[in-house]
């Protein structure tokens, strides 16, 4: 693959390939950047620390060797220690931090009464099961047009808490029980752990597929709007399609009055990025959820 325009680009599509579990699409790219020498000087540290965080900190070693043989740059230094500093601390505390994210998988999921979705919890009984159920439902979330939120639980090289209550949350969202999904949501709050836009992301997608939780789901909306974080398309547009869908006067009230409450935010709804999520969706129901957001935009 050539190189990205530009290292902020080019960091990203390392991400893009990191996340998707494709890393050696992701080294090829760090590869051609540091091929690039004045890249390197001015961006080296930058990239060598999104690669140490992706855990191919090893190749990229070998590699930098190879490609410049001549005495380091001062930038390459800082690049090379910061890569070294993140693997000695990430070597020094794996352990612990894969035994406590076990510890809040469990501790997260004990109290299960889905037979369905117990059974496949019952099933991860090591880090290494726990952190490939988790990478599986994340990709797809990817996929799913998701890839910001995703790296957010992606940054660190063991799965952070907050990312194994999110896929605790996801399972429950995957298995189409909206109350499995919103009791993981309260017991994660329960134990002190602050959601994240992906976390929010997760249990909103699920709460709008039973028109019994879109009221939650609005909820969840304006709550994640309140501490900061925007939501992508996909989400907004989940919520408001969930009202459109029960084809009620009253529901779709309550739709309007969402858009009405995201622009007394400070955020106005994109129409266009709408039209694309709602791509393939009957085009009655497309109608219905536009008109909704289009009533306030044009107000």
């Amino acid at each position: 693959m050539a190189s990205s325009s530009s290292p902020n680009s080019s960091v990203r599509v390392i991400k893009k390939y990191a996340v998707e579990g494709l890393k050696d699409k992701a080294l090829e790219e760090h590869l051609n950047m540091i091929r690039d020498k004045d890249s390197l000087h001015k961006y080296g540290a930058k990239l060598y620390k999104s690669i140490a965080k992706f855990a191919i900190v090893d190749e990229a070693l070998e590699q930098l060797i190879k490609v410049h043989s001549e005495p380091p740059t001062r930038t390459m230094v800082i690049g090379n220690n910061q890569v070294m500093s993140y693997t000695c601390s990430r070597n020094s505390s794996a352990d612990d931090l894969k035994k406590h994210a076990m510890e809040v998988f469990k501790d997260a999921t004990k109290d299960c009464e889905d037979k369905d979705i117990k059974e496949k919890f019952d099933m991860i009984q090591d880090y290494s099961s726990l952190e490939k159920s988790a990478f599986m439902f994340f990709n797809s979330m990817v996929n799913s047009g998701f890839l910001d939120e995703a790296e957010e639980l992606l940054k660190k090289a063991i799965l952070p808490v907050v990312a194994v209550h999110t896929y605790v949350i996801g399972v429950g969202v995957a298995a189409g029980n909206t109350n499995a999904a919103l009791k993981a949501f309260q017991h994660m709050s329960a134990s002190g752990v602050a959601p994240n836009s992906y976390t929010y992301a997760v249990l909103i997608k699920g709460l709008t597929a039973d028109p019994n939780y879109c009221g939650d789901a609005k909820k969840f909306l304006l709550e994640m709007m309140d501490k900061a974080m925007r939501p992508n398309a996909a989400t907004y547009t989940a919520v408001i399609e969930g009202f459109a869908m029960q084809e009620d006067k009253a529901a779709e009230e309550e739709g309007k009055q969402v858009v009405e409450l995201m622009m007394h935010k400070g955020f106005v709804p994109n129409a266009k990025a709408m039209m694309e999520v709602l791509k393939g969706r009957p085009k009655p129901l497309i109608r219905r959820v536009i008109n909704i957001a289009l009533s306030k935009l044009k107000g």
